[in-house]
């Protein structure tokens, strides 16, 4: 699936978190040459979907119509936080996450300067 998304867009990447399994899996991807990015989660699975809650409701987030994996992610995300399974939930709350973040956040206000010829 890596090589299939990396034929279709250049902005692609692949997160792993740098715990336990995950550690040992961004080894082996990268024997294979698949770059992927460890990252350090904040917070539990709960709080990290809480954040992004707001902009589900806001209507900010959109699913396919149709796909094959579309009844089983909809299960887990309304059953969250009690269901059995949340690794999908907590995929999309990383991803949302990243999606809303800017990359580069501009200077503070105090740091510009006001030019005269304005």
């Amino acid at each position: 699936m890596y090589w299939r998304w990396r034929r279709v867009t250049s902005n692609y990447a692949l997160f792993v978190e740098r715990k336990g399994s995950g550690m040992s899996l961004l080894q082996d991807l990268r024997q294979h040459d698949i770059y992927a990015i460890g990252i350090e989660p904040e917070g539990d699975k709960i709080m990290r979907m809480s954040e992004q809650t707001a902009r589900i409701e806001a209507g900010s987030v959109f699913l396919p119509r149709k796909a094959p994996w579309l009844d089983e992610f909809r299960r887990e995300v309304l059953a969250f936080p009690n269901g059995r399974h949340n690794d999908q939930v907590d995929a999309l709350s990383q991803a949302l996450k990243r999606a809303f973040t800017p990359l580069h956040v501009a200077p503070a206000q105090s740091h510009w300067r006001r030019s005269k010829s304005l």
